[in-house]
């Protein structure tokens, strides 16, 4: 879809975006907490850090790369849904389904299946990434408790020789 609206009007730069003129520090916080869940999960990579190879070096490199290119995937698209919507960012607003008005603006009111079932499919992949994360939690949880169990039982070992 992204391509279909840069090929309708063209791979232009939207000044109007980049006037302050009118800037809204309401706008900035509304918008803020919407940025920060965006980000969210970048971090579970550290959990798989004893499944890697070398990660003193490829957690922090995938970590890193995973905040900076979704950073300008999430800027380069909210540009351009903006830009699609004429600078109206108060039709965005209004609308029920921005991705649909999008798509029908730039002629593909087909494509709103798709972007659906993408929306249906990413959620599906961030569950199981989720629960991922919470199995490996649970699994070194699982291996410090047998260690504490039998660092105990050592222990309780000791003091009955000593008594």
């Amino acid at each position: 879809m992204t391509a279909a609206l840069v090929a309708h009007r063209g791979l232009v730069i939207d000044t109007r975006q980049f006037d302050f003129s009118n800037f809204n520090v309401g706008g900035v916080m509304t918008s803020l907490t919407f940025a920060v869940f965006c980000f969210v999960g970048f971090e579970s990579a550290a959990t798989l850090a004893g499944e890697t190879r070398n990660p003193g070096r490829n957690v922090p490199l995938a970590i890193s790369t995973s905040v900076l290119a979704t950073g300008f995937f999430f800027i380069a698209m909210a540009y351009l849904m903006v830009m699609g919507f004429d600078d109206d960012t108060r039709q965005i607003a209004d609308s029920q389904s921005p991705l649909t008005e999008l798509a029908r603006r730039a002629g593909l009111s087909s494509l709103s299946v798709v972007l659906y079932l993408s929306a249906l499919i990413s959620s599906c992949a961030c569950l199981l990434a989720s629960l991922i994360s919470a199995l490996i939690l649970r699994m070194s949880l699982a291996q410090f408790i047998k260690v504490l169990l039998t660092t105990c039982k050592h222990l309780s070992l000791s003091m009955l020789t000593i008594a």
